[in-house]
């Protein structure tokens, strides 16, 4: 089945406008399934330097895992050190548990 990507004008302006902005943004997006979030999303990152990352129900861990791995592959032109995850993973559950 073709599905048809159509009268997402406002919507990627709106991103675009939010990317532009010089400073930091997060855009969350919600809705009803199969009405083209993903697809606006991939749509809005064409041609930018991105990493697009779904995460799912597996464990923390693993999600951790592929992420480094995209975000690693991502940047290659950056000298960055590969932290282990047990770091990572206890600095971003203190850091979100102290910004409730």
């Amino acid at each position: 089945m073709i599905q048809l990507f159509i009268d997402r004008e406002e919507e990627l302006q709106f991103l675009e406008e939010r990317f532009k902005s010089g400073s930091p943004e997060l855009v969350v997006m919600y809705g009803r399934r199969r009405i083209g979030k993903t697809e606006l999303v991939a749509r809005f990152m064409e041609g930018k330097a991105s990493v697009y990352f779904l995460v799912d129900r597996r464990p923390e861990r693993e999600l951790l895992l592929e992420l480094r791995t995209k975000m690693a592959s991502a940047l290659p032109k950056l000298s960055c050190k590969l932290v282990p995850l047990g770091i990572i993973s206890k600095k971003a559950l203190k850091l979100s548990r102290s910004r409730l």
